[in-house]
């Protein structure tokens, strides 16, 4: 079960403890070049990282971490995983927060949901151009996607699909269109 916590050690090195296992501790922290998803035995961690900041916000750690990708420090994917979860959306450390907290969170007035800004008589804004049933040329002779990967055989449904709608009927995707549109590999008309 994850108990996450941003903590540090005696030299100010903040890491984001991840899970406390019955023999190890697992934690997203720095070796010399990388950012990665690491284990202590649980008697050497708790010696090593004895600063809890439990009202700590685990998405302004996520943030703090990205920022090093900038000075050649590299995130491993593993860690990656875990960070990008909580950049998206705020999470406290703290399951119950503490009294005075509570308190001040407590007086504040609660904020309505703003609605999205629209003109009179026009459509909220989207994504993108809905591609719905539009004819589809191919503009370039061979496949030029890698043929082992999946973007190839999506690439492949061109040949069979006449429009937007069967191409997506057969397995094809908004996203790879406006892809392929982009990138002049097809015309929609």
């Amino acid at each position: 079960m994850p108990d996450y916590m941003v903590m540090s050690d005696k030299n100010s090195h903040t890491i984001l403890r991840v899970e406390v296992g019955e023999k190890f501790t697992t934690y997203v922290g720095r070796t010399k070049k990388n950012i990665d998803l690491l284990k202590l035995p649980n008697q050497q961690f708790d010696s090593t990282f004895v600063w809890q900041y439990p009202e700590h916000p685990i998405a302004g750690f996520a943030k703090t971490i990205w920022k090093v990708l900038g000075y050649g420090v590299i995130i491993t994917l593993r860690a990656r995983k875990i960070l990008a979860f909580f950049e998206k959306e705020p999470f406290m450390a703290s399951p119950v927060p503490t009294p005075a907290k509570a308190a001040a969170d407590a007086a504040k007035p609660a904020k309505a949901p703003k609605a999205p800004v629209v003109a009179d008589g026009a459509e909220p804004k989207t994504r993108g151009k809905r591609v719905e049933n539009q004819k589809i040329r191919v503009l370039v002779k061979d496949n030029p996607k890698r043929p082992s990967s999946n973007a190839f055989q999506i690439f492949s449904l061109y040949a069979t699909s006449k429009t937007t709608d069967d191409f997506l009927a057969n397995g094809g995707t908004t996203a790879a269109l406006r892809y392929d549109v982009e990138h002049e590999f097809i015309e929609l008309y």
